[in-house]
């Protein structure tokens, strides 16, 4: 059996309460805020609405977050409906922890959900049934865990040496790629003019030492002012320096 994962935990669990069948199946028991009164029982599009909705009732807030930690720790059957259901009314309240993550420190979205339910299931299987934790800390939770992820693949630089090495088919195995070979040339170096215009610092470049390297030299030069030092103890090349002339008005 393939188990699919889905690109956005979060996304699947409003996918699963768009469903009506799970509006009438997962229902929330919620204790009368009244004297003598009898509990409520109410869906999930209602107990969202009633935390977040236009018409939002304050009354029902602390007991909405009680009765859906209590029946997502407690709640029966294998398919963990009511836990879904404590994720989907914290939905609002983590989406906008995941956006800050995701922006500031260009975490995977995908990641920073699961990590943010992961939490939330641990604590309560973890916690002590007498003492339950409230909506509150295990949000609280969840965010911290989430921003703690981020900062750590931060400090993961991902290296791709071995991979690279592996697709050369240029390297024999236990073999080390020759090192360049010692080029030899003709440095050119171009000194500062007297006076306050022209050139600010010296400028070397390297011709070839080959008949056309030296041919091209002397035309740049026209073939004055050249000083030849040879450096063979330091490289095999030749260092020749020129003074700039200045051929017209420089901006």
């Amino acid at each position: 059996m393939t188990t699919v994962v889905p690109s956005s935990v979060f996304a699947a669990v409003a996918r699963y309460f768009a469903n009506p069948r799970a509006q009438e199946d997962v229902r929330l028991t919620v204790p009368s805020t009244g004297v003598g009164g009898h509990p409520l029982s109410l869906t999930p599009d209602d107990a969202l609405a009633a935390l977040y909705g236009p018409d939002p009732e304050p009354e029902l807030t602390t007991p909405i977050w009680q009765a859906a930690v209590l029946s997502a720790a407690t709640g029966p059957g294998s398919t963990g409906s009511h836990q879904l259901l404590l994720i989907w009314l914290m939905l609002p309240r983590l989406s906008r922890t995941t956006y800050r993550i995701c922006r500031r420190l260009r975490a995977d979205r995908a990641d920073i959900e699961a990590e943010m339910v992961l939490t939330i299931l641990t604590e309560l299987h973890t916690a002590d049934p007498d003492a339950l934790p409230l909506a509150d800390n295990l949000l609280k939770a969840a965010r911290s865990n989430a921003w703690r992820l981020a900062r750590t693949g931060l400090k993961e630089t991902p290296c791709t040496f071995l991979e690279n090495l592996g697709d050369d088919s240029r390297l024999a195995p236990h073999e080390e790629p020759d090192p360049p070979e010692q080029q030899t040339g003709m440095e050119v170096e171009i000194s500062h003019p007297g006076g306050p215009d022209g050139l600010r610092a010296p400028v070397r470049f390297t011709f070839p030492t080959d008949h056309i390297g030296r041919e091209a030299l002397r035309r740049l030069t026209n073939g004055a002012g050249l000083r030849e030092n040879r450096h063979q103890a330091s490289r095999p090349s030749s260092v020749v320096t020129t003074l700039a002339h200045r051929t017209g008005r420089h901006r």
